[in-house]
């Protein structure tokens, strides 16, 4: 008798967790390879290149890749913790989601590690008229933390600045190794981001870049 009450239990556990799929979006994790140092062609050919495509294939970016793209756009690149995309006083307030058709991750660039912080498609909220974004396997979106900069009064200024430095980081990444991009302004609705992303209304959406093949 005592088995079969723990059995309903356990059973009862189960179907709650299957009854509420969205419970356990936050916190999952997901640990990145190391990026690549010796990928893409040199600059000044990333250069010659660059350009905003805004048509994609449905194939997927592996693990690889997105690492490889997401250290390019504002990882960590010294032993002091500053980054490959400079920022106005060193505020560091540029945060990194990656928006998939399963959900947003988002970049723990000091651990270079996603961590998935909803279960709901982002693209469908940030597209606007920008339908397209919906077949690019994953949509870079920008957020600037804007409690980094209390004591300035020119707060979003920094911000869209700091932005437009990561932005031009994925641009080049991508100009080099043969992905397509383009740098998309993602004012529309910062409210319904926010509450995705299960952020202050200090993180104000920025700019994101879809990328694909």
């Amino acid at each position: 008798m005592r088995q079969k009450f723990f059995y309903l239990i356990a059973c009862l556990f189960i179907l709650m967790g299957v009854a509420n799929p969205c419970s356990n979006a936050r916190g999952q994790e997901v640990t990145l390879p190391p990026h690549q140092k010796n990928v893409g062609s040199n600059l000044m050919k990333a250069l010659q290149d660059r350009q905003s495509v805004r048509t994609f294939s449905d194939k997927s970016i592996s693990n690889q890749i997105l690492s490889n793209l997401l250290w390019a756009a504002n990882g960590v690149n010294r032993k002091n913790g500053k980054r490959t995309a400079p920022s106005a006083i060193n505020a560091q307030d540029i945060e990194l989601y990656a928006c998939k058709s399963d959900g947003v991750y988002h970049y723990i660039a000091s651990d270079n590690k996603l961590e998935k912080v909803s279960n709901k498609d982002l693209r469908t909220v940030i597209a606007g008229r920008n339908t397209y974004i919906m077949k690019a396997p994953v949509v870079i979106l920008l957020v600037s933390d804007q409690s980094k900069f209390r004591k300035f009064d020119k707060a979003a200024t920094f911000g869209a600045l700091d932005a437009g430095y990561v932005s031009q980081n994925i641009c080049l990444y991508c100009s080099a190794t043969g992905l397509n991009t383009v740098p998309c302004y993602c004012g529309t609705s910062p409210d319904a981001v926010q509450k995705v992303l299960g952020v202050s209304s200090d993180f104000i959406p920025m700019i994101y870049n879809p990328v694909g093949y």
